[in-house]
């Protein structure tokens, strides 16, 4: 018995350490999952708490005084929170050039894995198509091999390789198409034939996410609720609904999941941007990697149905001395950051000059308001219609033109201002 004592003596503040370890553990673990509550973490991972947990009693009973039960207490506490939320931002993803909201919970691993494989094999199918068309040495992707319509000049290939593609990237090319000062204008006009195909979202998942938006069923907000979209695009489609009260409305529907599929082609598309303006001439002459963060910034804001409502507010006040074109009447109450419900307007795009003709309407006296509408907001600081291209203008059965499409608005400053009001004094001098 004397022995057994004399080997167990030396081991007994280590038994004594243990033991004030194992007590405390219960209490740090709770205070790691109180924090991660606090911290708002929606699926709060008990392994973490435990590891957070673990780690700060840990710290408590090493640096308090053997006996300060209290100090103890303390410190565990002290270091498990810091634990927690130290193990909270490593779990993080790295946020991107664009500021945006941290998200909200850590990232399931099996979770994160196969995104990044999906991100992979869509990386990869982006740059076959490139190599296809024969387009890999413009995009800094080596020689490539001579493309199945090598007859066909590089502008058409790159509008197939898009087009193809899908997507972002087509959204891409539409957007290049209407910017002739950064590609070569021949470029620019073959993007013009850039045609979105899109499918309509499967309406069930349309439902969810209108009912998950709303707080209601779709019933119990809309007398008639039409299912087939007026209109598909690949961030949102639009659906004709009547409200309780009788008014005809547009209801623009974000497509479920769009968000994430956003972000996959959007890293892409900046990651081929920066490999273009660092590997080729081209690309460091346009500034090619500011131009795709650019569009990005543009593409994310499209996603806040909330920003787009705003600006059709703002546009319509700046609109109030002009009662020859109107801005739809938006139902704040009935709008989120995925669903923004506005007024219907009907009428005929400007662009179908024989229907106009077939109305009676003086094209030249449209054309004139149409202008006086858009610099009369820009020169007096307010926001005015940054995108006012003929599927967006149509003219009312009341003869007034009607405005469409507010997810691209502007702004200007005083400086910007006096640019724009010399140029003009200039180009009518």
């Amino acid at each position: 018995m004397t022995q057994v004592q004399a080997i167990m003596t030396p081991w007994s503040p280590v038994g004594d350490f243990m033991l004030m370890w194992l007590q405390m553990l219960p209490i740090t673990v709770l205070v790691a999952w109180l924090t991660g509550r606090l911290l708002g973490v929606r699926r709060r991972s008990l392994l973490m708490a435990f590891a957070a947990g673990s780690a700060g009693s840990l710290v408590g009973c090493t640096l308090a005084a053997p006996g300060a039960v209290g100090t103890m207490l303390l410190l565990a506490s002290v270091f498990t929170m810091a634990a927690t939320v130290g193990l909270q931002l490593l779990a993080r993803p790295q946020p991107t050039a664009t500021l945006r909201a941290l998200p909200t919970r850590a990232p399931h691993p099996l979770r994160w894995l196969r995104r990044r494989l999906q991100r992979l094999g869509r990386y990869s199918q982006i740059t076959r198509l490139a190599v296809h068309h024969g387009l890999g040495p413009y995009l800094g992707l080596g020689r490539g091999h001579k493309p199945d319509g090598a007859a066909h000049a590089p502008e058409r290939r790159a509008r197939l390789a898009l087009e193809q593609a899908g997507g972002m990237f087509v959204k891409l090319g539409q957007m290049l198409s209407t910017r002739p000062d950064v590609v070569p204008p021949a470029l620019a006009h073959e993007l013009t034939g850039l045609q979105e195909q899109v499918a309509p979202a499967d309406p069930a998942a349309v439902r969810a996410l209108l009912e998950q938006e709303l707080g209601a069923p779709v019933d119990a907000v809309f007398a008639a609720f039409d299912w087939t979209p007026v209109a598909a695009a690949s961030i949102a489609q639009a659906h004709a609904a009547r409200l309780a009260t009788g008014e005809q409305v547009i209801v623009k529907v974000q497509r479920p999941g769009i968000d994430q599929l956003v972000e996959q082609d959007l890293a892409i598309m900046l990651q081929l941007a920066r490999r273009v303006q660092t590997r080729t001439s081209w690309g460091a002459t346009y500034g090619v990697g500011d131009l795709a963060a650019e569009f990005a910034d543009n593409l994310r804001q499209e996603l806040d149905f909330e920003a787009e409502a705003r600006n059709i507010t703002e546009v319509a006040a700046g609109l109030a001395d002009t009662p020859e074109v109107h801005a739809p009447t938006v139902y704040a109450q009935l709008s989120t950051s995925r669903v923004l419900v506005m007024e219907r307007l009907e009428g005929v795009s400007v662009g179908q000059a024989d229907r106009l003709d077939g109305l009676g309407v003086d094209r030249e006296k449209l054309a004139d308001i149409l202008l006086r509408s858009t610099l009369r907001p820009m020169l007096n600081g307010e926001r005015f219609h940054g995108d006012p291209h003929p599927g967006n203008v149509m003219v009312l059965a009341d003869g007034r033109l009607g405005l469409l499409d507010f997810g691209a608005t502007g702004r200007l400053d005083a400086l910007e201002r006096a640019s724009v009001t010399d140029l003009l004094t200039l180009a009518f001098r």
